[in-house]
């Protein structure tokens, strides 16, 4: 009853009309009550003639009127008719009465009118009981001192009139500056909310009413195109829930995480706190928003590191044991587990070598390119995983057969073996490969992978390029393998590695022209120990480089001592074996150079002798190695000539001083028609101005045969089984055919 209709949302209206209300609610009975009082109290009372009930009762049904206009907002109406007919009530008593003092209650009317009305209508209240109050002693039954009347009761009206005039002028005065104020501190809130970096949005009914330009940075749109935006339509569905969450809460005390999408429908990840106020009795919401879309692509780049391989994009050692794990459980779990699945453990065979000779780009592209070519041969459901280095695994999925597995191992390794061109190289990368297969027996991915990895070893030790099949004695073999690296780390510790010789002559002259060198190891209980043990190894150990300098270095120790003791101007070299690990390193040449020339040597005494597949693979590194070894003096020996794809091309490109058949080629000695060829190759070597050997003599027989094939170079059993520094010095001086 006393609170004004709710179609009123006008704050000051709302606020008027209800202390209007309340004000007509006090003053109804009050005045109701004190006008009957004397009848009900004063029995002789004449109700017509006392009370002035004709003039009342129709006061009481205006103060009605007024409640019933206040009711709904119409508050100057009200007070207007108010003041208009309470003047004349009052007005009309007063000159009834012949009591004209009472025309000082028109400050009352006043006084009410002075809260409600605006200055115009204020002064039109006054000017209309002035006119009343100087018609009144003109009216009045009663003669009245008109003198005394204008010095009393017109001065004390015009006074009064004059306060309320002054107080309402300082109430609005004091309104205006307090308005002042306040639209300052609205505006410096307003550049405030502006310059923060959190965007802040302001909502009614769930539309956007306000923003600042941060939030609208935010989101990629110009902040006059968001204002009169449903907020919703700024996030996708999933986030909807949050919002409205947000919005029903009258504060949201706690941050939550939601999406948006920009101008161009990307998504940006946005954090929300958000709090309800009432303006005008109407919830409005503020909401404050913070990017995070750069911290949750950090957190989403550290996820994703955290499972994946940076380099490749290939899931990583974790994310790789907690799959196998789940397929272990899964697989232990099946009712029928009658299919199993594979575990390919796949080692690029000597990586080592591009890396430290070509550099970590280059080989990092070689890694990429695996990687492609792993994922290219895979099946649709198989896993592509990197451990790391130059390791990966390939799981294969419901295998029925170690059949299939050992047919996509083949595959494997015929994509692998295709060149990889990166930059101005073309390089050759082979693989070993180790093949555990789980068919239910397996509990631990780790040990699954560690079985893996064992067979990928034995293929190693086999001869690389290959795969082996894990094998439950391969685990005593690692024993055994760890057991062999930790002694091979002592013979380093204690050179151990020394070399041994092996002579080569000329067939022709019957003389030495040569020795070549071997490693070995002099085991100090064992004994001497031939490189097909421990060279694998060395080489997985990172050592095989290090040691061979040391090798060669005692060698040419040795060669040097030879040379002024024996050999004097006798025309011979040195033969060293070189292969790829040493080729690839570019700081090859120089440390053999270096080691060459500190025991006084010349690089015309040395001969590097290089496998034929060495040379085959056409790698930039290695022949750019051999041509500056070559334009240093020293010689090249293709060694093995006659096992790979030999051309004229390669001979022509790498211009050998001499090529040595291999030892298997003297087995065609038994044959005429082989004979013929073996006749052909010489006279094609001497046209080319190439010096011709070979190796594996064991007879007499074959050494008079080769002698009349015109070989120039032979070595063999037949005349000179590998020896150390110390025979070797005792051969020299003894006869030199059949001598150790």
């Amino acid at each position: 009853m006393i609170e004004p209709s709710a179609s009123i949302t006008d704050p000051e209206r709302r606020l008027k009309s209800r202390f209007l209300i309340r004000t007509l609610a006090i003053l109804f009975p009050i005045g109701f009550f004190f006008t009957f009082l004397p009848l009900l109290i004063l029995p002789q009372a004449n109700w017509l003639r006392d009370t002035d009930i004709l003039f009342v009762l129709p006061a009481l049904a205006l103060l009605a009127f007024a409640y019933g206009w206040a009711h709904r907002g119409e508050h100057e109406k009200s007070v207007w008719w108010l003041s208009l007919v309470g003047s004349i009530i009052i007005f009309i008593i007063a000159v009834q009465d012949g009591d004209v003092e009472d025309l000082v209650y028109f400050l009352l009317v006043l006084f009410l009118a002075s809260m409600f009305l605006p200055p115009r209508w204020l002064w039109s209240v006054f000017i209309g009981q002035v006119i009343l109050v100087f018609w009144a002693p003109f009216v009045s039954p009663v003669p009245v001192d008109l003198v005394e009347f204008v010095t009393s009761e017109v001065a004390f009206l015009v006074v009064g009139f004059a306060l309320i005039l002054l107080l309402n002028t300082y109430r609005e005065q004091l309104e205006t500056l307090h308005q002042r104020l306040l639209r300052q501190r609205e505006r410096q809130y307003r550049e405030l909310f502006e310059i923060l970096f959190e965007g802040m949005v302001i909502v009614r009914d769930g539309v956007i009413e306000h923003v600042t330009e941060s939030f609208a940075t935010f989101v990629g749109r110009r902040r006059e195109t968001l204002i009169g935006r449903p907020l919703l339509t700024l996030f996708p569905p999933e986030s909807h829930a949050i919002i409205k969450h947000i919005l029903a809460e009258k504060k949201s005390p706690h941050a939550h995480e939601v999406v948006a999408w920009n101008a161009e429908n990307q998504h940006v990840y946005l954090e929300v706190v958000g709090k309800v106020f009432y303006f005008d009795e109407t919830p409005v919401h503020i909401l404050a928003f913070r990017d995070i879309t750069h911290r949750k692509h950090m957190e989403q780049e550290l996820q994703y590191r955290a499972h994946h391989d940076v380099l490749t994009g290939l899931p990583n050692r974790a994310a790789l044991l907690a799959r196998l794990q789940q397929m272990i459980d899964e697989h232990q779990n099946a009712k029928n587990n009658s299919g199993a699945f594979a575990l390919l453990f796949l080692d690029l065979d000597r990586f080592k070598l591009i890396n430290d000779s070509l550099g970590h780009a280059v080989g990092d592209q070689v890694l990429r390119e695996v990687a492609i070519r792993l994922q290219s041969a895979r099946r649709e459901d198989d896993i592509v995983a990197r451990l790391g280095g130059d390791e990966f695994v390939l799981v294969l999925t419901d295998v029925h057969s170690p059949h299939e597995a050992e047919q996509v191992a083949k595959r494997l390794l015929d994509v692998l073996r295709q060149p990889i061109r990166v930059n101005d190289h073309e390089l050759y990368v082979d693989a070993s490969i180790g093949i555990a297969m789980d068919i239910g027996d397996y509990t631990s991915a780790m040990t699954l992978l560690q079985d893996a990895d064992i067979a990928m070893y034995h293929a190693k030790a086999e001869g690389r390029g290959t795969y082996r099949f894990f094998k439950t004695a391969m685990r005593e073999e690692l024993q055994r393998t760890h057991a062999m690296k930790m002694e091979l780390r002592r013979a380093i510790q204690h050179q151990q590695f020394v070399p041994f010789y092996q002579p080569i002559f000329n067939l022709q002259q019957n003389r030495v022209v040569g020795m070549e060198v071997f490693m070995r190891w002099q085991h100090p209980e064992r004994g001497v120990i031939s490189p097909e043990t421990f060279l694998p190894l060395l080489e997985e150990m990172g050592a095989l480089y290090t040691v061979s300098l040391s090798v060669y270095e005692q060698a040419f120790r040795d060669f040097s001592q030879w040379k002024r003791t024996i050999l004097h101007e006798t025309a011979a070299w040195l033969h060293v074996n070189v292969d790829t690990l040493q080729l690839m390193q570019s700081e090859f040449v120089q440390d053999l150079l270096t080691r060459i020339e500190a025991h006084g040597l010349s690089p015309s005494d040395i001969a590097v002798q290089v496998h034929e597949p060495v040379l085959l693979s056409r790698s930039v590194m290695v022949e750019k190695t051999l041509q500056m070894l070559q334009r240093a003096g020293v010689h090249l020996v293709i060694d093995d000539f006659g096992t790979g794809y030999s051309s004229l091309t390669l001979l022509h490109h790498v211009k050998p001083a001499a090529v040595m058949l291999d030892r298997t080629l003297i087995e065609w000695l038994d044959s005429v028609e082989y004979v013929r060829v073996l006749k052909g190759l010489v006279n094609l070597m001497h046209a080319m101005q190439v010096t011709i050997g070979i190796e594996g003599i064991e007879t007499e027989a074959q050494l008079h045969r080769l002698h009349q094939l015109a070989f120039e170079w032979g070595q063999g059993y037949a005349l000179g089984r590998p020896m150390s520094s110390a025979a070797a010095m005792r051969w020299w001086h003894s006869p030199p055919v059949g001598a150790e």
